[in-house]
């Protein structure tokens, strides 16, 4: 029963991490800066910024995030925002 937990919460945490990788790698070819891709809910335990992107590893493994500069309406008159 246990060792059944425990490839569910590896399963569905490496899921959700190609999930999010996938919206990561179509943002940065399209041009869009990504601001943050995160790998579960906060709080936040580790990051990183490496090419203007924090890469961050949360407390709560079940989820993820990629936030994209611009998906908020900001900066409507830079070149690399969502819309």
């Amino acid at each position: 029963m246990l060792v059944t937990v425990i490839l569910f919460i590896l399963l569905l945490g490496l899921l959700v991490l190609v999930h999010e990788w996938g919206h990561f790698i179509v943002a940065r070819r399209l041009g869009v800066r990504v601001e943050e891709f995160a790998f579960g809910f906060p709080p936040r335990l580790a990051s990183v910024v490496r090419g203007g992107t924090r890469f961050a590893v949360n407390f709560f493994p079940i989820g993820g995030y990629v936030k994209i500069f611009g998906e908020s309406g900001e900066s409507e008159r830079v070149p690399e925002r969502f819309s």
